[in-house]
C-alpha cells in the first residue's frame, strides 16, 4: 500500500468517526423532541378530557336538580355527590371536585373560592386531575414529575 493511500484511509476514519458522533448528538436531539411531543399530546388529551368531564358533571347535576326539586332545593350535597359521581366514572384517572357550589335560593351558596357570583339557579364545579407524563421515569428527560390540571364549568338548572 503507498503511503498516499494510507492517508486517504485515515482521513476517512476520522471523518467516519465525526460522522458518527453527529449522528449520534442528533439521534438523542430527536428522542427528546419526540417524548416531549408524545408528553404534551398527552398532556392536552388529558385537559380536554377533564374539561368535558367537569362541564358534563355539573350538566348531570342540574338535571338532576330539575328532576328533583324538592331535593336539589333542600340540600347542595345531593348534587355536588352526583356530579362527583359522573366526573369520576368519566373523567380521567386521579380527577376530581376540588369546588362545588349550587346558588339555589337567594343568599344560597352563591359565591365562589376565585371570587365568582353565581345567580340563583346556577351551578358550579372546579375539577382537577393530577397528570403524570409518560416519560417521566427516563432520568436524563428534563421536565416535571407530574401536573395538576384545573378547570371550571357553570350550569343553570332546567326550569
Amino acid at each position: 500500500m503507498k503511503a498516499h493511500d494510507l492517508v486517504r484511509l485515515r482521513s476517512f476514519s476520522r471523518e467516519r468517526s465525526a460522522t458518527s458522533i453527529a449522528f449520534a448528538i442528533g439521534l438523542l436531539a430527536a428522542i427528546n423532541i419526540t417524548a416531549a411531543a408524545i408528553d404534551y399530546s398527552s398532556a392536552v388529551n388529558t385537559r380536554a378530557r377533564l374539561e368535558a368531564g367537569v362541564e358534563s358533571a355539573v350538566r348531570e347535576a342540574a338535571k338532576l336538580g330539575a328532576r328533583n326539586p324538592s331535593t336539589s332545593l333542600s340540600s347542595s350535597s345531593a348534587l355536588q355527590t352526583a356530579a362527583r359521581a359522573y366526573l369520576t366514572a368519566n373523567g380521567p384517572a386521579n380527577s376530581s371536585l376540588s369546588d362545588f357550589h349550587a346558588c339555589l335560593e337567594s343568599g344560597g351558596d352563591c359565591a365562589t373560592a376565585s371570587g365568582q357570583t353565581l345567580q340563583v339557579g346556577q351551578l358550579y364545579a372546579q375539577g382537577t386531575a393530577t397528570y403524570t407524563p409518560v416519560f417521566n421515569s427516563v432520568s436524563w428527560l428534563r421536565g416535571s414529575k407530574y401536573d395538576t390540571l384545573t378547570t371550571a364549568a357553570t350550569a343553570e338548572l332546567p326550569e
